[in-house]
């Protein structure tokens, strides 16, 4: 526990005023509290009434450093206190404890979370309390106060998991290397996801207060207020949190779960309208980089399926990315216009054939259709007319008297025709190549992706 003085001072001294005796009374202050707090915990254990409010006093303390001493934000724990205090409180966590309810509790954790050093962690430590994490959203209950609740929980999760420090100069708090993809992937399967989308979705509750407000009191306890600014920047950890979990979900090829996300997301208005509320003008160079995390978001959900492209398309998303890159032009942000040229890019030539190839990975007949005989292609594998019948005569089969001799199907990849013991399936996608079944189609992929496009009823 001895190490804790040697954070705290750290963290105050880099602080307006931090050097001053003051000062040294509140690092003193909240040094004897935190040994005073684990000794409790050690004593009586992390589900009794007494140690949580030995927690409470704790967060007192430290909130003296963190508002009494002007500064950007910083840790004030590292992977020691994480071990010795707040992984044992986040396991603590329920309903069911005597010591408060649970969005009290979860948001006096999670706000040890944040200014925890979380990118010292190690894998095994990071996915473990990820794991917890997950446990406290899923048991949110619903009601006035869920998304509230759910924001602390959120916040926690995509510090613990994605975001850096700021303790050195020009560090940010997205200046992290990413690097656990693991845990994010599991993250976003145990649900983060899409309760990251649902609160993105429903927005700031009407019980907030202002910048200098007072905690809400609820049924759940006294709860941070959620701060909306004119940029939205109070919850720009969450957007980053939900575009990150959602890349990790395509970097591992989960495919079925960014299928029942995708078909969960098509059937939400409110998240369409909210994706491109985020990606107003920029008035600020400083607050752009919140613009862009909502650029990959919006953009990322938009081509993970044909319904959500055409919604957010028919929303005006396109139209929002081209105005928004006229703003960070006349703001000199030329590099971040370049980058909205990509995500353009992408809008316009959505890579849905990334997700046909993950879902051939995970079982090729998802995506085969029967060809019926109103729907088949009369074309042959290559694209070019049927060779005529043999006995026929050229002209004949270029629009003679005779009829032109219907073309034999076979599998675009192996050759089979179609018969007894050979049922011809169609492209799922583009209605066009014939395959005779799931392993002729994965081995026909990588060339006929490169011209396979959405059918006439899918562009509709």
């Amino acid at each position: 526990m001895a190490d804790i003085e040697q954070e705290l001072t750290e963290y105050t001294r880099r602080r307006v005023g931090g050097s001053s005796p003051a000062a040294d009374a509140c690092i003193a202050r909240a040094a004897a509290q935190y040994k005073r707090t684990v000794k409790t915990l050690q004593r009586f254990g992390a589900s009794s009434l007494r140690f949580w409010q030995d927690l409470e006093e704790l967060s007192d303390a430290v909130d003296a450093l963190l508002h009494g001493f002007t500064g950007n934000a910083d840790y004030y724990m590292n992977a020691r206190q994480w071990d010795e205090l707040i992984y044992p409180a986040l396991c603590a966590i329920s309903p069911a404890t005597r010591s408060g309810p649970l969005g009290q509790q979860l948001s006096l954790v999670g706000d040890f979370v944040i200014h925890c050093h979380c990118q010292a962690l190690s894998p095994e430590q990071q996915r473990a309390g990820a794991r917890e994490l997950c446990r406290v959203l899923a048991a949110v209950p619903p009601g006035q106060y869920a998304n509230q609740i759910r924001y602390c929980g959120l916040t926690a999760l995509g510090k613990l998991l994605f975001m850096g420090t700021r303790r050195g100069a020009g560090e940010t708090d997205y200046a992290r290397v990413y690097d656990r993809q693991a845990a994010a992937v599991e993250s976003a399967k145990a649900g983060a996801l899409k309760l990251a989308l649902l609160y993105i979705s429903e927005g700031p509750t009407s019980s907030m207060a202002d910048w200098t407000g007072n905690p809400t009191l609820t049924p759940h306890g006294f709860i941070p207020p959620i701060l909306e600014t004119e940029h939205d920047a109070v919850d720009s950890h969450v957007v980053h949190a939900a575009a990150r979990m959602w890349e990790a979900l395509e970097q591992a090829g989960e495919a079925a779960e960014l299928s029942r996300l995708a078909r969960w997301a098509a059937g939400r208005p409110a998240l369409h309208r909210a994706l491109l509320r985020k990606l107003r003008h920029p008035r600020h160079p400083e607050t752009a980089n919140e613009n862009m995390t909502a650029v990959r978001l919006a953009v990322q959900i938009a081509t993970a399926s044909p319904a959500l492209h055409e919604a957010l398309q028919a929303a005006g998303l396109q139209r929002q990315l081209e105005g928004l890159r006229g703003a960070l032009l006349s703001l000199g942000l030329n590099g971040l216009a370049a980058d909205i040229d990509g995500w353009l890019h992408r809008l316009a030539s959505p890579p849905f054939s990334d997700l046909v190839e993950l879902l051939l990975a995970a079982g090729g007949e998802a995506i085969l259709v029967a060809a019926g005989e109103g729907s088949e292609s009369a074309a042959a594998p290559g694209g070019s007319q049927a060779a005529p019948a043999a006995g026929q005569p050229a002209a004949a089969a270029a629009g003679g008297e005779a009829a032109p001799a219907r073309p034999i199907k076979r599998c675009a990849h192996c050759g089979k025709q179609k018969g007894p013991g050979v049922q011809l399936k169609l492209c799922a996608r583009c209605k066009g190549p014939h395959y005779c079944g799931a392993e002729c189609q994965k081995a026909a992929w990588p060339e006929h992706k490169k011209v396979c496009r959405p059918g006439p009823e899918q562009d509709s």
